[in-house]
């Protein structure tokens, strides 16, 4: 499956978005933990449904995320059936940690490749080596 550079750019947005939201949702909480005072007899509950909402969003993000990556990897024409199975092992057991790698390495790089045209130039093979009688008669000096 060969994506175009438009899709390919859209699918890394989507792929850095569960760790967007990680950093959010750990600030967060370390913002209400170091803002918490236990002396104080105002206390404010903030507000979670940012981060209940956002822990949804991202879960079904990733989930939807590993899917698309496990069907590039199966229908993908330059892995062989090794570098299959451990690509899916690893996209199914590092989760969203190693999606950025494969996007890199199998996604964005094939699509921003520069396609090769030759036009009206030929192929010229490298020379041949000599024979072996043309080298029995030479001295080689260092």
């Amino acid at each position: 499956m060969q994506l175009d550079k438009t899709r390919a750019i859209i699918i890394g947005i989507l792929t850095l978005l569960p760790h967007v939201f990680g950093i959010f949702a750990l600030l967060r909480v370390l913002s209400f933990i170091l803002t918490f005072d236990i002396n104080s007899t105002n206390i404010s509950v903030p507000s979670i449904s940012s981060l209940l909402f956002g822990s949804a969003f991202t879960w079904l993000l990733s989930m939807a995320l590993i899917v698309f990556y496990l069907l590039h990897v199966y229908e993908s024409k330059e892995l062989d059936t090794e570098k299959k199975w451990l690509w899916s092992a690893v996209i199914v057991f590092a989760g969203y940690v190693s999606m950025p790698f494969y996007w890199w390495y199998k996604i964005w790089k094939p699509a921003t490749a520069p396609v090769p045209v030759i036009e009206g130039e030929s192929i010229v093979p490298p020379p041949e080596p000599p024979e072996e009688d043309e080298r029995k008669g030479r001295v080689y000096e260092l």
